[in-house]
């Protein structure tokens, strides 16, 4: 139970209306107090708990957010638990029994997870795509992607990694 939720908005650069939540895993451990989530999750990568992790955080953000009226979720999905022919599955079924319908979930993979250009990657995807849940690519750009690689991707959404656009306004080189 030293793992906790945090659910940070998302919200529309129109508007800045609060379209979904993104859920976050935050570690408090007794001795070293807070610990870095890129820590805790290489950890539990090397030992092969970051399924585990993943879906103790999604049940806990499916059951909070499937309360709050209009609010989507967002989930962080590792490239291992990709590999899992029964992930959309499970995930689906975590939704259901929470409450919350696949359109309002989305998946955020990061462009490592395609690099691997692995077919069962592909397929799971494709699986939660053809369920209702939207598919983002998330910090696009932290790796070797391109734009015209980016059109093969079943993916409806995208999210541009901060050294992108962290220095934006103060570059005199653009």
């Amino acid at each position: 139970e030293q793992i906790q939720v945090s659910l940070q908005p998302i919200v529309a650069l129109s508007d800045s209306r609060p379209v979904a939540v993104e859920a976050l895993a935050r570690w408090y451990h007794w001795e070293d107090g807070w610990l870095s989530p890129d820590r805790f999750i290489a950890m539990a990568e090397k030992r092969g708990l970051v399924a585990a992790l993943g879906e103790q955080v999604y049940r806990r953000a499916m059951q909070a957010v499937a309360r709050m009226s209009g609010t989507n979720l967002a989930i962080n999905v590792a490239p291992s638990q990709l590999q899992d022919p029964e992930f959309a599955t499970r995930l689906l079924s975590m939704g259901d029994a929470a409450g919350l319908g696949p359109e309002r979930i989305e998946v955020e993979i990061t462009e490592r997870a395609f690099m691997r250009d692995s077919s069962d990657t592909l397929k799971q995807i494709h699986r939660l795509r053809d369920a209702g849940i939207s598919v983002t690519i998330d910090d696009f750009g932290a790796g070797f992607s391109s734009l015209g690689y980016l059109r093969r991707l079943p993916v409806q959404h995208l999210k541009i990694d901060r050294s992108f656009v962290r220095h934006v306004d103060d570059d005199n080189a653009s």
